[in-house]
């Protein structure tokens, strides 16, 4: 079949452009147990790799894609993952490998949605599904198999959170996500393929030419990066980003050293 060229958005399947080295690498981190941060510029293709090693599947784990780009409180991103979760595209599959694990993830989903049937929430009564998600991991027997969850977005969800609930909020999150990582009865079950793009921000731009004393010229410093090709602002006026990775570790190496 034809590759099609495919811009601005996720491509699967033939359209894929293999990246032999960089799916060899997902693939040998995954099984080291790590969590993985995958950073880069847009439109690159980190959410396309995300798929295609979640289409092609790994012997011995479970992949859960999800995008959390917008998500901006703590208890929302956890319901989104635990709606993955009781996701019957998940379901299903898992069943071939452990029907236990599929029917109590099942009982728990339906004890959920209950929950939310006959209890009136306020502002001071939530169900916490950041519990909801602990207890769950470690109740589900998945037989030595492992869960990996894909996260897409992850630091847009970082910045709602600061936007809209506060920069401790944010720090919380973060340190949350940092204590599931560390725990033994989580962390033998599940990984975190998270994605982010690495950016500047105009405020951030400014902060660094005072701290340089070019306060006067750091603009036309901006522009002539923009004007030779290094950096855009295409997709936010307020946000600079590198043109391709490889610019980005040209000028790392030869330039920010």
């Amino acid at each position: 079949m034809t590759m099609k060229n495919i811009a601005g958005q996720p491509v699967r399947d033939n359209n894929f452009f293999d990246r032999p080295v960089l799916s060899r690498q997902f693939q040998q981190k995954i099984k080291s147990g790590s969590s993985i941060l995958i950073s880069a510029p847009r439109r690159v293709g980190k959410t396309s790799l995300m798929l295609h090693i979640h289409d092609q599947g790994m012997e011995g784990y479970y992949f859960i894609y999800l995008i959390t780009e917008s998500v901006n409180n703590e208890n929302e991103y956890f319901k989104r993952i635990l709606n993955k979760i009781f996701d019957t595209e998940f379901l299903t599959p898992l069943q071939k490998f452990s029907k236990r694990a599929s029917q109590v993830l099942k009982d728990r989903a339906a004890r959920v949605r209950e929950i939310g049937k006959t209890i009136k929430f306020d502002s001071e009564t939530t169900l916490s599904f950041r519990d909801e998600f602990i207890q769950i991991i470690k109740s589900i027997d998945l037989e030595g198999q492992r869960l990996i969850l894909m996260i897409d977005e992850f630091s847009q969800t970082i910045e709602n959170i600061i936007e809209d609930e506060g920069r401790n909020s944010a720090i919380r999150f973060l340190q949350c996500n940092r204590e599931l990582r560390q725990d033994p009865g989580i962390n033998q079950k599940i990984q975190n393929g998270i994605s982010h793009s690495e950016n500047i921000t105009g405020e951030e731009i400014f902060n660094l030419g005072q701290k340089l004393d070019v306060t006067g010229t750091y603009k036309d410093i901006v522009n002539s990066l923009v004007y030779d090709g290094y950096i855009n602002n295409n997709d936010d006026p307020q946000v600079y980003r590198f043109n391709s990775p490889l610019l980005k570790m040209w000028w790392r190496k030869n330039v920010a050293n």
